[in-house]
């Protein structure tokens, strides 16, 4: 699970609130609330190690908003990723934590 906070810029010029918050849940469902368009889920994510060059979010939206900080870094709009699980990563041979005992 993760959860991104899109932050935008106050009208002080000086603080940042919060205008939208993306939650992905490990199995790809999610939610998105706040001020801001639903299509800003629109935007591709550049990334050189993904076979496409780019993530789109409906393709993979838990490796879309674990690099979404890319490209939402301005000084008007980030992304900050405000809380993440990770699944534990097993290598071949090992035993999983609920099946020792």
């Amino acid at each position: 699970m993760i959860e991104v906070r899109f932050m935008k810029l106050a009208t002080d010029r000086q603080t940042a609130a919060v205008a939208a918050v993306l939650v992905v849940l490990d199995d790809g469902s999610h939610t998105f609330t706040g001020e801001l368009p639903a299509a800003i889920l629109d935007t591709p994510i550049l990334d050189r190690t993904h076979p496409q060059g780019r993530i789109l979010f409906y393709d993979d939206p838990l490796m879309w908003a674990k690099n979404c900080h890319k490209a939402f870094r301005g000084p008007y709009l980030s992304a900050d990723i405000s809380h993440q699980t990770e699944k534990p990563q097993f290598r071949r041979g090992d035993t999983p934590p609920d099946l020792i005992g």
